[in-house]
Protein backbone atom coordinates (compact mmCIF):
# COMPACT_ATOMS: atom_id res chain seq x y z
CA UNK A 1 0.00 0.00 0.00
CA UNK A 2 1.27 3.49 -0.90
CA UNK A 3 2.53 5.37 2.15
CA UNK A 4 3.27 8.80 0.68
CA UNK A 5 2.13 11.73 2.79
CA UNK A 6 -0.32 14.03 0.99
CA UNK A 7 -0.91 17.55 2.29
CA UNK A 8 -3.85 19.79 1.54
CA UNK A 9 -2.85 23.26 2.79
CA UNK A 10 -5.83 25.53 3.48
CA UNK A 11 -5.14 29.27 3.26
CA UNK A 12 -7.32 32.35 3.55
CA UNK A 13 -7.77 35.61 5.39
CA UNK A 14 -9.08 35.53 8.99
CA UNK A 15 -12.78 34.67 9.06
CA UNK A 16 -12.86 33.22 5.54
CA UNK A 17 -13.78 29.72 6.77
CA UNK A 18 -10.49 27.78 6.98
CA UNK A 19 -11.43 26.05 10.25
CA UNK A 20 -14.78 25.02 8.81
CA UNK A 21 -13.04 23.62 5.73
CA UNK A 22 -10.69 21.64 8.02
CA UNK A 23 -13.62 20.32 10.04
CA UNK A 24 -15.33 19.01 6.89
CA UNK A 25 -12.05 17.57 5.57
CA UNK A 26 -11.60 15.75 8.88
CA UNK A 27 -15.08 14.22 8.48
CA UNK A 28 -13.89 12.95 5.09
CA UNK A 29 -10.89 11.18 6.65
CA UNK A 30 -8.12 13.77 6.64
CA UNK A 31 -6.00 14.42 9.74
CA UNK A 32 -5.81 18.08 10.78
CA UNK A 33 -2.48 19.70 11.68
CA UNK A 34 -1.93 23.41 12.28
CA UNK A 35 0.91 25.89 12.37
CA UNK A 36 -0.87 27.50 15.33
CA UNK A 37 -0.29 24.37 17.43
CA UNK A 38 3.47 24.72 16.84
CA UNK A 39 3.30 28.36 18.00
CA UNK A 40 1.37 27.33 21.14
CA UNK A 41 3.92 24.59 21.79
CA UNK A 42 6.75 27.15 21.65
CA UNK A 43 4.88 29.46 24.04
CA UNK A 44 4.55 26.62 26.56
CA UNK A 45 8.15 25.49 26.03
CA UNK A 46 9.28 28.94 27.14
CA UNK A 47 7.22 28.66 30.29
CA UNK A 48 4.82 31.39 29.20
CA UNK A 49 1.06 31.50 29.59
CA UNK A 50 -0.96 30.93 26.43
CA UNK A 51 -2.36 34.45 26.01
CA UNK A 52 -3.15 36.45 22.87
CA UNK A 53 -0.11 38.64 23.53
CA UNK A 54 2.28 35.70 23.92
CA UNK A 55 0.85 33.87 20.90
CA UNK A 56 1.20 37.04 18.78
CA UNK A 57 4.75 37.60 20.07
CA UNK A 58 5.91 34.05 19.31
CA UNK A 59 4.14 34.08 15.93
CA UNK A 60 6.02 37.29 15.11
CA UNK A 61 9.26 35.67 16.32
CA UNK A 62 8.75 32.78 13.88
CA UNK A 63 7.78 35.21 11.09
CA UNK A 64 10.88 37.33 11.50
CA UNK A 65 13.25 35.13 9.54
CA UNK A 66 12.36 31.78 11.18
CA UNK A 67 9.48 30.77 8.93
CA UNK A 68 11.35 27.68 7.77
CA UNK A 69 11.93 26.59 11.38
CA UNK A 70 8.18 26.76 12.00
CA UNK A 71 7.47 24.67 8.89
CA UNK A 72 10.25 22.16 9.74
CA UNK A 73 8.64 21.52 13.12
CA UNK A 74 5.25 20.96 11.51
CA UNK A 75 6.83 18.66 8.88
CA UNK A 76 8.48 16.61 11.63
CA UNK A 77 5.13 16.15 13.34
CA UNK A 78 3.61 14.94 10.06
CA UNK A 79 6.52 12.58 9.40
CA UNK A 80 6.17 11.00 12.86
CA UNK A 81 2.50 10.24 12.20
CA UNK A 82 1.37 6.92 10.71
CA UNK A 83 -1.38 8.80 8.89
CA UNK A 84 -0.95 9.79 5.26
CA UNK A 85 -3.66 12.34 4.37
CA UNK A 86 -3.42 15.73 6.07
CA UNK A 87 -5.20 19.03 5.94
CA UNK A 88 -2.85 21.80 7.10
CA UNK A 89 -4.25 24.97 8.67
CA UNK A 90 -2.50 28.26 9.36
CA UNK A 91 0.15 28.59 6.62
CA UNK A 92 0.95 32.26 6.12
CA UNK A 93 3.97 32.63 3.84
CA UNK A 94 5.67 31.07 0.79
CA UNK A 95 8.72 29.98 2.82
CA UNK A 96 6.55 27.58 4.86
CA UNK A 97 5.15 26.01 1.68
CA UNK A 98 8.67 25.64 0.24
CA UNK A 99 9.70 23.55 3.24
CA UNK A 100 6.63 21.31 2.97
CA UNK A 101 7.17 20.79 -0.77
CA UNK A 102 10.86 20.00 -0.22
CA UNK A 103 9.97 17.41 2.46
CA UNK A 104 6.95 15.77 0.86
CA UNK A 105 7.26 16.52 -2.88
CA UNK A 106 5.69 19.32 -4.87
CA UNK A 107 2.89 17.15 -6.28
CA UNK A 108 1.93 16.01 -2.78
CA UNK A 109 1.40 19.52 -1.37
CA UNK A 110 -1.61 21.38 -2.79
CA UNK A 111 -3.04 24.72 -1.69
CA UNK A 112 -6.74 25.53 -1.38
CA UNK A 113 -7.68 29.16 -0.78
CA UNK A 114 -10.97 29.81 1.02
CA UNK A 115 -12.22 33.23 -0.06
CA UNK A 116 -14.92 35.50 1.28
CA UNK A 117 -15.63 39.22 0.67
CA UNK A 118 -14.19 41.46 3.40
CA UNK A 119 -17.64 42.69 4.49
CA UNK A 120 -18.82 39.13 5.20
CA UNK A 121 -15.54 38.15 6.84
CA UNK A 122 -15.70 41.12 9.21
CA UNK A 123 -19.31 40.39 10.09
CA UNK A 124 -18.52 36.74 10.88
CA UNK A 125 -15.44 37.68 12.90
CA UNK A 126 -17.39 40.20 14.99
CA UNK A 127 -20.06 37.55 15.65
CA UNK A 128 -17.36 35.09 16.72
CA UNK A 129 -16.22 37.43 19.56
CA UNK A 130 -12.74 35.93 19.86
CA UNK A 131 -10.08 37.83 21.80
CA UNK A 132 -8.42 39.10 18.61
CA UNK A 133 -11.63 39.98 16.74
CA UNK A 134 -13.68 41.88 19.30
CA UNK A 135 -13.57 45.18 17.40
CA UNK A 136 -13.22 46.39 13.83
CA UNK A 137 -9.83 47.92 14.70
CA UNK A 138 -8.59 44.57 16.06
CA UNK A 139 -9.75 42.76 12.90
CA UNK A 140 -8.06 45.30 10.63
CA UNK A 141 -4.84 45.01 12.65
CA UNK A 142 -4.94 41.22 12.35
CA UNK A 143 -5.52 41.50 8.59
CA UNK A 144 -2.50 43.81 8.23
CA UNK A 145 -0.34 41.37 10.20
CA UNK A 146 -1.40 38.41 8.04
CA UNK A 147 -0.79 40.33 4.81
CA UNK A 148 2.63 41.36 6.15
CA UNK A 149 3.56 37.70 6.62
CA UNK A 150 2.84 37.04 2.90
CA UNK A 151 -0.57 35.37 3.13
CA UNK A 152 -1.97 37.12 0.03
CA UNK A 153 0.77 35.48 -2.10
CA UNK A 154 -0.43 32.05 -0.99
CA UNK A 155 -4.06 32.92 -1.73
CA UNK A 156 -3.16 34.27 -5.18
CA UNK A 157 -1.10 31.22 -6.15
CA UNK A 158 -3.32 28.53 -4.60
CA UNK A 159 -4.03 25.47 -6.75
CA UNK A 160 -7.75 25.73 -5.97
CA UNK A 161 -10.06 28.50 -4.75
CA UNK A 162 -13.36 27.96 -2.97
CA UNK A 163 -15.89 30.67 -2.10
CA UNK A 164 -17.54 30.57 1.31
CA UNK A 165 -20.17 33.19 0.45
CA UNK A 166 -22.93 30.62 0.88
CA UNK A 167 -24.77 28.57 3.47
CA UNK A 168 -22.92 26.06 5.65
CA UNK A 169 -24.59 23.14 3.83
CA UNK A 170 -23.57 24.55 0.44
CA UNK A 171 -20.01 25.11 1.64
CA UNK A 172 -19.83 21.51 2.87
CA UNK A 173 -20.82 20.28 -0.60
CA UNK A 174 -18.17 22.52 -2.19
CA UNK A 175 -15.53 21.09 0.16
CA UNK A 176 -16.58 17.54 -0.76
CA UNK A 177 -16.33 18.36 -4.47
CA UNK A 178 -12.91 19.98 -4.24
CA UNK A 179 -11.54 17.14 -2.12
CA UNK A 180 -12.87 14.64 -4.66
CA UNK A 181 -10.95 16.51 -7.41
CA UNK A 182 -7.77 16.59 -5.31
CA UNK A 183 -7.97 12.88 -4.47
CA UNK A 184 -8.37 12.13 -8.19
CA UNK A 185 -5.36 14.34 -8.98
CA UNK A 186 -3.31 12.46 -6.39
CA UNK A 187 -4.54 9.11 -7.66
CA UNK A 188 -5.87 8.26 -4.20
CA UNK A 189 -8.96 6.09 -4.47
CA UNK A 190 -9.91 5.81 -0.81
CA UNK A 191 -9.40 7.46 2.55
CA UNK A 192 -8.12 5.22 5.37
CA UNK A 193 -10.79 4.21 7.85
CA UNK A 194 -10.71 5.93 11.26
CA UNK A 195 -9.20 2.82 12.88
CA UNK A 196 -6.11 3.11 10.67
CA UNK A 197 -5.60 6.85 10.98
Amino acid sequence: MERQKRLLVVVGMPGAGKSTFCKFAKELGFSVVSFGSIVREEVKKRGLKVTKENLARISLWFHSGREKLLAERLAERIERSRKRLFVVDGARCPEEIEVLKDRFGEANVLLVAVVLPKRLRYRRLLERKRFDTKSLAAIEERDRREVGYGLTKLITHANYKISNACSLAEFKEKVKEIIKKIMKRWGVTSVPSRSHR
